[in-house]
């Protein structure tokens, strides 16, 4: 167990050896919980990281170039723009 202070602002600072265990960095948004054990201290997820995560199990090829964003892009108007000239 480690024993930390309350600062006059209501500020709890956490041991550094308990952040670096945890992985906590400065400025991240943690979240506090109040339970009949005692209070709970959670890392929050960024919605976009955890999604991200879930989603890399989907992909099958690695990330395109700007150069073959670009091209997939160029191609994809020109065939929009060929389909709606034989309408």
């Amino acid at each position: 167990m480690v024993a930390t202070i309350i600062s006059g602002n209501d500020r709890v600072s956490l041991p550094d050896d308990v952040r670096e265990a945890l992985g906590l960095q400065d400025g991240e948004v943690v979240s506090v919980e109040q339970s009949s054990h005692g209070v709970l201290l959670r890392r929050t997820v960024d919605a976009g990281d955890h999604t991200a995560g879930i989603l890399s199990q989907y992909a099958k090829h690695p990330p395109a170039s700007i150069e073959d964003e670009r091209a997939a892009f160029e191609l994809a108007v020109a065939e929009e723009v060929a389909g709606r000239d034989r309408r």
